[in-house]
């Protein structure tokens, strides 16, 4: 017994593509399963056709044969009483009336695409290909796309007719072994595109992703970011405002620390008389002005220099500026 290998090579394409390696081979499998590329594939396999050589006298033990055409690719020719329901898994083998030969001058080589193609088609192993099995645990080709989150294939395989209500011998659905939300709203969107095509139901799909649902969703979505970006800013400005008041106050401090005792005395005096004008209602008495800007700083730890009294440091600075003629 020997292997299709045209429908092998399907089965290796296909795998190959879920892991991102080969992703054009699919899409060229299932647009000849599907019949969106059916011509194009056509076309291909004939001009495989014509360069391939096909034996004059066909054994009584069946033979396939590989040919290789101009372009490097090979064409099977399949045999003559070939069986291909011999087997429950097609991606496994397709057994043979006979032993197969398989004659390739490269046995490194792998058959084109378009031949795969040709073997699925002429089978009629397309729901087999889609639905069946793949390894011992069951899966089919849409559980792998699922599982390694291969939103465009997913896509790609319910179309062409990959059932996703097909457990694996977990009991699991496609859609339960999807790893992540965006994975599983691809089962959710071709449920709302197509309601009818699969029992939703069974494949545990809940409900569909519409057009409408997803504005609504991005828009609340937006809402929320733009509350939390809101709620961002008004906590850094309160931190802002924090971190402002804490410098002040460890300036002040400083700037007491390095007064005299007698400076000190003076200031509490101020603050004393300040306290007792606003318990009696009087009215305020300005003690000491800022040396630059005239501004009360009664009771206040004055920056000082030269000895002269000022607000702040930019007062400092604004005099310091000054031609020594203007000071005087």
């Amino acid at each position: 017994e020997a292997s299709a290998p045209g429908v092998q090579s399907a089965q290796d394409c296909t795998l190959q593509c879920v892991q991102g390696r080969n992703k054009e081979a699919l899409m060229s499998i299932l647009q000849a399963i599907s019949g969106t590329g059916a011509k194009q594939c056509e076309t291909i396999v004939q001009r495989d056709e014509e360069t391939s050589v096909i034996p004059e006298a066909a054994p009584s033990t069946t033979t396939a044969s590989l040919v290789p055409s101009p372009e490097g690719q090979y064409c099977l020719l399949s045999p003559v009483g070939s069986d291909p329901d011999a087997t429950p898994v097609v991606e496994k083998a397709v057994e043979w009336e006979a032993r197969a030969k398989l004659e390739r001058c490269n046995s490194a080589e792998s058959p084109s695409v378009a031949t795969c193609c040709r073997v699925v088609r002429s089978h009629g192993l397309e729901h087999r290909l889609l639905n069946g099995p793949v390894d011992s645990s069951d899966s089919t080709l849409l559980h792998y796309c699922a599982k390694h989150s291969a939103f465009k294939l997913i896509q790609c395989l319910l179309e062409a007719g990959a059932d996703p209500a097909i457990k694996n011998a977990k009991g699991q659905t496609p859609y339960a072994v999807s790893p992540d939300k965006r994975t599983r709203n691809e089962f959710r969107h071709f449920k709302g595109m197509h309601p009818d095509k699969y029992d939703y139901s069974a494949a545990q799909i809940p409900d569909a992703l519409t057009e409408e649902m997803e504005r609504e969703r991005s828009q609340k979505q937006a809402e929320k970011q733009r509350e939390k970006r809101k709620l961002h800013r008004e906590k850094l400005k309160e931190r802002k405002a924090a971190e402002v008041q804490r410098q002040q106050e460890e300036q002040e401090k400083q700037r007491f620390l390095s007064l005299s005792d007698r400076e000190k005395r003076a200031l509490a005096a101020e603050r004393r008389f300040a306290k007792q004008l606003l318990e009696t209602n009087g009215a305020h008495v300005v003690l000491i002005r800022c040396f630059m800007c005239g501004t009360d700083i009664t009771g206040k730890v004055p920056f000082e220099y030269s000895e002269n009294k000022f607000c702040t440091m930019n007062c400092v600075k604004e005099h310091r500026k000054k031609p020594q003629t203007n000071r005087a």
